[in-house]
């Protein structure tokens, strides 16, 4: 959990208050609403909302509309300075190679493509067009869900400016609601950003690559049901069902405690990953440990889909402010209860598949588990934790002169336990072995 006193420093850093932006950036937004919406005519008047780091938020009210509607409008002295930071970062990554005769090309080739990362992200702040498609398709993803709420993108497009529906809330962070209101909050912030796009079973899912709590706010309805409103969406990623999928495997074999295979890391990766020595991380939740995996194999130099490394970012975020909320969440129990509730819609399918093995196929089910993987999975557990022994039942058979596979008579057997790796450095251990 991060300390009150550094999110106190942290918090204003997020969203400067509505005094810090000066009356010219106002005179500039009232110049920008009147030519975006001169066809309409009518007074237009410009309320300051509030200053980010790349923008500024005002409140537009025009006398057509019934309602209000929201303006983010890019800082005089920003598109430059960003423009000029994202391509510094693109100059010190053709340069990452001075580094790598240091520290190996491993090195080298991570550290470049961080850089890169970086530039493109800082690019994407600005990139209001491509806000406006985040918007549109997140309001589409959240629409069956009445405790999200995403502000519609509103007229028309610019390059260094956007529209939005007013969502009026108040702070995330606020303590003038109750425990079990911040707690219930806490599950529905975790399910809404992580769990919603993880497990939804479409061909691809957006979720929210920067959830800090300065783009969260609180709004109660008529009958008094919080609901929280998601903004800024500048920073967004997608999960494809292939990669959702075979994280959602990867995370199986972190609870069974088994190195994945490379077929499983090559479903998320989206290619055959290199033979390298891949551990399990220690601690954290199994959706943690899968996307620190992920993280190995990018230090390790390979490619990964950038959307990966920007759920673990929101990942780690939203479980910080979660615990912020109610110190007792528990991110690991909520992913069981939830991946529990979409496994329970299966069940009619997968007494299907029980007669029919053939359909028994990970893209066929929304949460891509298989009936056999369950199955595998809880045979494992059930056998480690009873620490099954057949050492007695065979030496049962040897006395009563009972050969079993043609092995001499008069040696014992036990479950074995270790993960065959092979050489390859990770491999998953297809069911129990057997040593006699």
């Amino acid at each position: 959990m991060i300390p009150k006193e550094t999110r106190d420093l942290l918090v204003p850093l997020e969203t400067l208050p509505p005094s810090s932006i000066p009356e010219s950036a106002r005179s500039k937004a009232m110049g920008f609403a009147s030519r975006a919406w001169k066809q309409l005519g009518g007074n237009l008047r410009c309320t300051k909302l509030g200053r980010g780091s790349v923008a500024d938020v005002f409140k537009i009210r025009l006398d057509e509309f019934p309602k209000p509607v929201v303006l983010k409008l890019i800082r005089s002295d920003s598109l430059l300075r960003v423009c000029r930071e994202a391509a510094i970062l693109c100059e010190l990554a053709e340069e990452a190679a001075a580094i790598g005769t240091l520290l190996g090309p491993k090195f080298e080739q991570a550290l470049s493509e961080a850089l890169r990362d970086a530039s493109e992200s800082l690019l994407r702040e600005i990139d209001f067009p491509g806000e406006a498609d985040n918007l549109e398709e997140a309001s589409g993803f959240y629409a069956q869900n009445q405790r999200i709420r995403i502000p519609r993108s509103i007229g028309p497009r610019s390059e260094t400016g956007i529209f939005m529906e007013l969502l009026e809330g108040f702070p995330l962070l606020e303590n003038t609601l109750c425990e079990n209101a911040r707690r219930s909050i806490a599950r529905q912030l975790f399910r809404a950003v992580i769990l919603e796009p993880l497990f939804s079973g479409l061909p691809q899912t957006i979720f929210h690559g920067d959830p800090h709590a300065g783009n969260i706010l609180l709004q109660k309805s008529k009958q008094g049901a919080v609901r929280i409103i998601l903004l800024d969406w500048s920073q967004a990623g997608r999960l494809s069902a292939q990669i959702s999928h075979g994280l959602i495997e990867l995370c199986l074999n972190c609870v069974d405690e088994a190195m994945p295979s490379r077929e499983v890391i090559g479903r998320v990766l989206g290619q055959p990953p290199p033979r390298a020595q891949i551990s399990i991380p220690e601690g954290g939740t199994p959706l943690c440990r899968a996307l620190e995996i992920i993280q190995q194999f990018a230090i390790e130099g390979m490619e990964v889909p950038a959307s990966l490394l920007l759920l673990r970012k929101s990942l780690l975020t939203i479980e910080a402010i979660a615990r912020q909320l109610d110190p007792e969440f528990d991110s690991w129990r909520e992913t069981l209860f939830y991946s529990g509730w979409v496994l329970a819609s299966e069940t009619p399918f997968r007494v299907l598949s029980m007669a029919m093995p053939w359909l028994d196929l990970p893209r066929t089910y929304r949460s891509g588990i298989s009936t056999n993987s369950i199955f595998a999975l809880a045979a494992n557990k059930f056998v480690r934790s009873h620490n099954f022994s057949l050492t007695f039942p065979l030496a049962l058979c040897d006395s009563l002169g009972i050969g079993i596979g043609g092995r001499g008579s008069r040696q014992g057997a036990h479950i074995d336990h270790t993960d065959h790796t092979g050489d390859t450095g990770y491999g998953r251990p297809h069911g129990v072995g057997v040593q006699m």
